[in-house]
């Protein structure tokens, strides 16, 4: 089970979106990767020197984690 830590960049991030932007995001993150089993199995894993780095896409947004 993974658990979800949002940075501090993140947050400040989310502040600037629309707010029903910013909710359908932590909506989707909650849903699909907090407490996951496999949070890879919605993403990219993104190459080259981004090891560990993968990227979801939701809607037009991209959320890039760390796993």
């Amino acid at each position: 089970m993974y658990k979800v830590e949002i940075s501090k960049k993140a947050l400040e991030n989310l502040k600037q979106l629309n707010q029903s932007i910013a909710r359908m995001l932590l909506a989707w993150i909650k849903k699909h990767l907090e407490g996951a089993g496999n949070p890879r199995v919605h993403g990219k894993e993104l190459l080259y020197d981004k090891k560990d780095i993968w990227r979801y896409r939701v809607g037009n947004y991209r959320i890039l984690v760390n796993i």
